[in-house]
């Protein structure tokens, strides 16, 4: 069962940082760089938030999760909500991980 949670959860992360069409890099360029960077906020419950000083929620998990598999190292940078995308879009960043409400002015960005 925790190999079946831990392939999802591989699985989740993966589409997710290589669904974005801005300026994200791809997964060979990932694995030639070595490093997957990821952008996620602090104040977003159950999903990001932190605890005692460190990240914690359900993307913290799913991150430590994708290191378990992944032939690359996986980074986490904290960064304010209103900086996540424009992160990703600008090359920051190769994909931001957060839960978010999706609204018509967000899609239009995304």
């Amino acid at each position: 069962m925790k190999k079946s949670l831990g392939s999802v959860c591989l699985g989740a992360v993966m589409a997710m940082a290589f669904s974005w069409h801005a300026a994200a890099a791809d997964l060979p360029a990932i694995e030639k760089s070595g490093t997957l960077k990821v952008a996620t906020e602090d104040d977003y419950a159950p999903f990001n938030f932190m605890n005692n000083g460190q990240a914690d929620g359900f993307n913290k998990d799913m991150l430590d999760e994708l290191r378990k598999y992944a032939k690359f190292n996986v980074d986490q940078s904290i960064l304010p909500w209103t900086g996540l995308l424009a992160a990703v879009s600008t090359g920051q960043y190769d994909m931001a991980l957060t839960g978010a409400v999706i609204t018509d002015d967000r899609a239009e960005g995304v």
